[in-house]
């Protein structure tokens, strides 16, 4: 699902996906640390700021998923 996607995609797949009992979460690493990781690679953010952004995006989305998966 993921793909390296933006958040407002996923949340259009959430909101399909959310009321699906056979569906249990969803896999989307790559739009979680992709581009925290480049900037990493690149030397462009340090090891706290990265794991700030990868932590702030996962809690975003993981929320987002919480959201419509209980309704």
């Amino acid at each position: 699902m993921g793909l390296n996607q933006t958040e407002e995609v996923l949340v259009e797949g959430f909101k399909a996906a959310g009321s699906e009992p056979r569906c249990k979460g969803f896999a989307i690493g790559r739009s979680i640390f992709f581009e925290p990781a480049e900037e990493w690679f690149s030397n462009r953010a340090d090891d706290e700021i990265t794991v700030s952004r990868i932590a702030d995006k996962f809690s975003s989305i993981l929320s987002q998923w919480r959201h419509y998966r209980s309704q």
